[in-house]
């Protein structure tokens, strides 16, 4: 904090109360209140909490605006988060006094891929924050604060370490200048907009038009394009920040009983400052059906190889003469449209894959978006997988790979079973994989990041096998780091940074579900860690996971859980209590016993003490994800394997991830004890000590597989899956 100028901000969390109040201290206020805390002598009492010496009692809360939830313009004083991250504090220019303001100094800019669907044309950058020329009312501007943007009220009173933003020689800068020592802000001249650097800022909704009804096998047009104004309820806009005079997206058209017969694939470019200023229609034809069904056309928006926004037209299919809609009918006949943000928009994966099944229907819809120069296709691509054999083949895996453990058939059985998921993948995945895969080679990274979007919900294809010379070329196989086994690990899990994510449902009101974009960075700074201590009552016991738990705790300092109904309703309902204050963890660890039945919810969950299960329905129902947004590790048998209930896709990593959570690992069927108390300490090692992406820790535990000749062969290593951003990165403090 020393290098940082007194008139930028601190931002204190005072998690003693629900929800915690945020205050905001200038850190000159602070230097002043703190003073002498570290000169005191030992015969003086000790130094309370930062509450304590700051007398944080007697300071108001800051107004808290979220602009992941609200679009309005924060006051002066409010404290700007997104989710648990505090982004700033806005501020008044005022006048100066006396000290003249000094210049706006050039800003780190996002690379051109950024996008974002934060309002107000404000870009997280995980130390601090740009503004778009439009982003705020005249006269209000935002102080950044520099990468360790909040304090926790209960650590010592020990001056805060606040670190420099990277990429500035100190903590006065983080992405805009933080002020004069005098208290005024730089930025804007009063009643002037300011320019960034390289440009305005885009901001625009999705939109697509089309017909309300059509004829069964009928041709009819979708009309695409950028609107002004939200064009339903729950629908959030793209933003670009510093964008070029004009700005060109990739769209793809799709929907199931559609047919596309000028192609899937356009781009749309728009005016950077009118973004209505052109449209582009796609050719639908309406597959024949013998009774009135209700269908949705949807169109992606991508941008530089990352998907940023997705809009849809609901329409009805009608039995009746076909015939041709030449033109897109008046508003007043128009479908129920909508949309939203969604996929990765900060950061895009080298390839994002997006899997759309139907229930009931055996067709399954995939789509492709990647930043490199790579021909993509123009025409539907399309694959047969029955639910039923889907659900069948979940079902194998979860029975035959643990009991194969210790004997020689494993290995050839996660190949076969391998080779099965990979003959299920379309052609046309393996040439995009093997095309990107050649580019970030070239780059000189070794490994290539995967984003499955996904409502499939059985089929692991990160298992798929990948044959030398069949599925990809022999020579990447060959080159892919870290693979053990006398024959190599060539599971596309273990040659690729992969996360999944799901494909988010629109509300009601509020954003869609779950939060869309996948985080791609969160600050982690507390643990929880239900033990699985199932001594005397019946159940197997878990040795290792006791001895895992002990090690978390002693480690990263985690809250112990017992897992038994009080204590872990406790966690769910954010009532968690440490050392007689509130508790609220970033990050929750289990260690216990898993059970999953993929037709019945209620069979499916996380295995108390008395021997109830806490399934999904309890979890969507609880206030943990909406309150912590945590990162959790499921380690416990099968529950990373997913389900559908009610037409949606089910399982615990649905229920973690459309309440809240930003992240999920879990296995799909049964571990090893002692090896998945090393695979997960190995896990927090490389992710919370070494900075290591989620994505590429799982790809190294997957790595593992048969990897010690020595010892006995267990698939536990195989089993882990991840929910998430593949880039996202834990900030452990």
């Amino acid at each position: 904090m020393a290098s940082l100028p007194g008139a930028a901000y601190v931002v204190v969390v005072d998690r003693g109360q629900s929800p915690p109040r945020y205050v905001s201290i200038q850190v000159g206020l602070l230097r002043n209140a703190l003073k002498g805390v570290a000169d005191r002598d030992a015969a003086d009492p000790p130094p309370g909490t930062l509450r304590d010496e700051v007398d944080l009692g007697s300071r108001a809360a800051a107004r808290v605006v979220d602009i992941l939830a609200s679009d309005e313009s924060p006051a002066p004083g409010s404290v700007v988060v997104q989710g648990r991250t505090v982004l700033g504090v806005a501020v008044s220019e005022g006048t100066s006094r006396g000290v003249p303001a000094r210049p706006t100094p050039a800003v780190a800019v996002p690379p051109p891929s950024y996008t974002s669907n934060l309002p107000g044309g404000v870009i997280g950058t995980g130390a601090g924050f740009q503004l778009g020329p439009d982003a705020l009312p005249v006269g209000i501007e935002w102080l950044p604060v520099p990468s360790a943007p909040q304090v926790d009220a209960d650590l010592p009173a020990a001056e805060p370490e606040v670190d420099a933003a990277p990429g500035t020689e100190s903590g006065t800068e983080s992405g805009t200048e933080s002020g004069t020592e005098s208290g005024t802000e730089s930025g804007t001249e009063s009643g002037t907009e300011s320019e960034s650097p390289t440009g305005r800022r885009f901001r625009a909704f999705p939109d697509v038009k089309g017909p309300a009804t059509v004829s069964s096998g009928s041709e009819f047009v979708v009309d695409v394009g950028f609107a002004r104004q939200a064009p339903s309820a729950g629908s959030t806009p793209v933003i670009k920040p510093d964008a070029p005079e004009t700005v060109a997206f990739d769209l793809q058209v799709d929907g199931f009983g559609f047919t596309f017969p000028a192609g899937v694939r356009q781009v749309l470019t728009v005016v950077r400052d009118d973004p209505g200023s052109h449209r582009v229609e796609f050719r639908v034809v309406a597959e024949v059906s013998e009774s009135p069904v209700d269908r949705t056309v949807e169109v992606t928006f991508s941008l530089d190889g990352a998907v940023v926004g997705l809009a849809w037209v609901d329409l009805t299919v009608v039995p009746g003469d076909p015939q041709v809609v030449a033109s897109v009918p008046d508003p007043e006949g128009s479908a129920r449209v909508g949309g939203s943000a969604i996929g990765t928009a900060e950061t895009p994966a080298d390839l994002t894959v997006t899997i759309r099944t139907t229930q009931g229907l055996p067709e399954v819809r995939w789509q492709f978006q990647t930043p490199h120069p790579v021909e993509l296709p123009d025409q539907q691509v399309t694959t047969s997988l029955p639910a039923a054999g889907a659900q069948a083949f979940a079902e194998q895996l979860m029975a035959q790979l643990p009991a194969l453990k210790g004997t020689s058939m494993i290995d050839n059985a996660l190949r076969g079973l391998g080779g099965r998921v990979a003959g299920a993948m379309p052609v046309e995945f393996w040439r995009i994989l093997a095309a990107v895969w050649k580019l970030v080679e070239a780059q000189g990274s070794a490994v290539p990041s995967l984003m499955l979007i996904t409502d499939e919900p059985y089929v692991p294809w990160e298992l798929a096998w990948m044959d030398g010379d069949r599925q990809v070329p022999s020579h990447f196989v060959s080159m892919t780091p870290g693979t053990g086994g006398e024959r190599g690990n060539q599971q596309l899990g273990a040659a690729w940074s992969i996360g999944r994510w799901l494909l988010p449902k629109e509300q009601p009101i509020g954003p869609d579900r779950p939060p869309s974009p996948p985080a791609v960075r969160m600050d982690a700074d507390t643990m929880a860690v239900v033990v699985g201590n199932y001594d005397k009552t019946g159940i197997p016991a878990l040795p290792a996971a006791l001895e895992e738990a002990k090690d978390l705790a002693s480690t990263y300092r985690a809250l112990e859980v017992d897992v038994d109904e009080e204590h872990v309703m406790q966690l769910l309902n954010n009532r968690l209590v440490k050392d007689d204050k509130p508790f609220v963890p970033s990050i929750v660890h289990m260690a216990v016993h898993g059970k999953v039945g993929l037709s019945a919810q209620q069979y499916t969950g996380i295995v108390l003490r008395d021997k109830r299960v806490v399934d999904p329905h309890v979890i969507e129902g609880s206030a943990l994800g909406s309150a912590a947004e945590p990162f959790v590790f499921l380690n416990a048998c099968q529950v990373g394997q997913a389900s559908t209930v009610l037409n949606s896709y089910g399982g615990l990593a649905s229920a973690f991830l459309t309440s809240g959570a930003r992240g999920f690992v879990a296995p799909l069927w049964n571990v090893d004890d002692d090896v998945a108390k090393q695979l997960s300490l190995d896990f927090y090692r490389a992710v919370l000590a070494e900075g290591v992406t989620v994505g590429e820790a799982v790809r190294r535990i997957r790595n593992r597989f048969l990897a010690d000749p020595g010892a006995a062969p267990t698939a536990t290593p195989m089993a882990y899956v991840f929910y998430g951003h593949p880039h996202l990165t834990l900030s452990w403090s």
